[in-house]
């Protein structure tokens, strides 16, 4: 069981089969955060991995963690729609590792 966790754990932190926050930028035609840290909210676009807006404060919050939105690049990607399988067993696996983890 250890050995099983430990493959499952280096699969899903992007080490075989994911890739990381600046790669999906840079693929995204639009890619927004919101970031709920000390009390307030932060926010920044980027459009084709560049900043499209600054880093703004836009309220204050007493929630904490990251919520990441992106379209994937028509010009880069053949088709951009999404397989539910695949996505549910991703989503089943990053619960299973990150306690408070929550997707909506």
């Amino acid at each position: 069981m250890r050995r099983q966790v430990r493959r499952l754990h280096i699969q899903v932190s992007g080490g075989l089969h994911g890739v990381g926050v600046s790669c999906v930028n840079a693929l995204s035609q639009e890619f927004n955060v919101e970031i709920w840290r000390d009390g307030h909210t932060w926010e920044m676009d980027f459009s084709c991995g560049l900043p499209a807006s600054e880093l703004r404060q836009a309220g204050n919050t007493k929630r904490r963690g990251t919520r990441v939105h992106f379209l994937p690049d028509k010009s880069i990607f053949a088709t951009t729609e999404y397989n539910y399988d695949t996505l549910a067993q991703r989503l089943r696996e990053m619960a299973f590792l990150n306690k408070a983890w929550k997707s909506r």
